[in-house]
């Protein structure tokens, strides 16, 4: 019995002297993966240090939120934000048939407007800016010595950042970096992997955790690479290997901790239905998408006119920038009402509940939006979903969005989805969703994210002891 208690302790003290870096790079990162408190089972086992780029916990809320004792600040320099755009965009480019994202993301990000009309010397500037920045990254993109001295000044630049430095002075076993796809951290982290595999050095462990479903095939393909990373499930694994490069050893199949109370609140699901509000709604979800929102409502609100019952039409606005202020700022139809917990009175600082989305999506009759993980999160939450993919002029229209990105166009296969692709039609759509039947176990869910999603923290912290030992 005494040799098993020293064995547990000398187990213990070498698991505490393992230290690991924990990189917080922006408030959605934050929310999805410090508010749902994905790392505390490594936080228990090892010595666990967090570090927030001061952007990300700059007010007070988020300070309050993000316990900003826990964290470590640092500061990144625009320099690096914007040769990794740059190196970015031109990597998007270079290996544009690798992924059709790749052309829908130039066409939206870098080709302006077809409807849109100069009318100021600012317009002016900004449509010469935009050319000039296209012509950059194209002829970067087209020129090997060109991408080669790009990345040699990234480098430059890199080693004389802050977290680079704090980094590799503390000597880290593992770093984790939670990623959208395409931020600076990536290029300190994954060169930092790149330094450690050319000398060899095994003490290195760089892991990234795509965040979501799109980051792995639409946003670049990345100038470096991390020695593991996690994706959501056998769809974004397949991107990793075909468009980032990685081996499948390389690849974690985990899912993502902002659907791990998702997948356990279907288990309660018939509980929460008997304790709803006996009011009848339609949750209409906006996104980030420039395109007419309000003639979706006022033809979900004709349908409801016609029915012997009057349903409520909730509209949750997307969260982000010009579009949500635009959002909150109209008159509705009598019948539609906003989603409160999207007001930025009712939220930290930008940083949204997620709670408060299974809610909503529960109590829903149905489901109305875009091409955006909603749907996903609809279809875990076993709710029918209308996918709304038809045109309007410009080209940025929900249709563009459908077939413009690689990652959607599996998800029409899924059991509780309807995609309407004429807006007149969408009465006969939600109609027609009374006769969708969902299945219990939708193979094309369980392709684009794993079941074991549920288990998400604790999966994680078996793959990080497994790198480590």
């Amino acid at each position: 019995m005494t040799e098993r208690v020293h064995a547990g302790k000398v187990r213990q003290n070498f698991k505490m002297k393992k230290k690991i870096a924990i990189i917080v790079g922006n408030s959605l990162i934050a929310r999805n993966y410090i508010v749902t408190n994905t790392f505390e089972n490594i936080e228990e086992e090892y010595n666990c240090i967090l570090y927030a780029n001061k952007k990300t916990i700059s007010s007070e809320d988020k300070k309050q939120l993000l316990e900003g004792n826990r964290f470590k600040q640092y500061t990144m320099s625009r320099s690096l934000g914007l040769i990794s755009q740059i190196m970015n965009d031109a990597n998007m480019y270079k290996q544009i048939n690798k992924s059709k994202s790749f052309q829908y993301r130039i066409n939206r990000k870098l080709k302006p407007r077809r409807t849109q009309k100069l009318k100021s010397i600012k317009q002016i500037r900004e449509r010469i800016n935009l050319l000039i920045y296209r012509l950059t990254v194209y002829c970067i993109s087209k020129n090997i010595l060109l991408q080669s001295a790009v990345k040699k000044t990234i480098e430059i630049i890199v080693k004389r950042e802050e977290l680079y430095k704090i980094l590799k002075n503390e000597k880290y076993s593992t770093i984790i970096v939670p990623t959208m796809g395409s931020q600076a951290e990536l290029d300190i982290t994954g060169f930092m992997q790149e330094e450690a595999d050319r000398t060899k050095d095994n003490r290195v462990n760089i892991v990234w955790l795509f965040d979501n479903w799109d980051n792995l095939s639409s946003k670049t393909v990345n100038t470096f690479k991390a020695k593991a990373c996690s994706v959501w499930g056998e769809q974004s694994k397949l991107h990793a290997m075909s468009i980032q490069g990685y081996q499948e050893k390389q690849i974690w199949t985990l899912g993502t901790p902002r659907f791990e109370k998702y997948y356990k609140e279907q288990e309660t699901k018939k509980r929460i239905m008997r304790e709803r509000k006996q009011i009848n709604y339609i949750l209409f979800c906006g996104v980030a998408l420039d395109y007419d929102e309000r003639k979706v409502i006022n033809k979900i609100a004709d349908w409801s006119r016609d029915q012997s019952k009057k349903v409520k039409i909730l509209y949750r606005p997307h969260p982000w920038g010009e579009r949500y202020q635009n959002a909150i700022t109209c008159k509705y139809d009598e019948l539609v009402e906003l989603d409160k917990s999207t007001l930025k009175k009712n939220t930290k600082d930008g940083i949204y509940d997620t709670e408060k989305y299974i809610e909503l999506i529960i109590n829903a009759d149905l489901v109305i939006g875009g091409s955006t993980s909603m749907l996903i999160e609809a279809a875990i939450l076993k709710k029918k979903y209308i996918l709304l993919a038809h045109k309007e002029n410009g080209g940025r229209s929900p249709y563009e969005s459908l077939i413009g990105y690689e990652h959607i166009g599996v998800a029409t296969g899924l059991s509780n989805i309807k995609v309407c692709y004429d807006l007149d039609r969408l009465p006969e759509a939600i109609e027609q969703t009374k006769d969708l039947r969902i299945e219990e176990n939708d193979t094309i869910l369980n392709y684009i994210i794993t079941k074991e999603c549920s288990r998400y923290k604790d999966n994680l912290r078996n793959k990080i002891l497994s790198i480590l030992e």
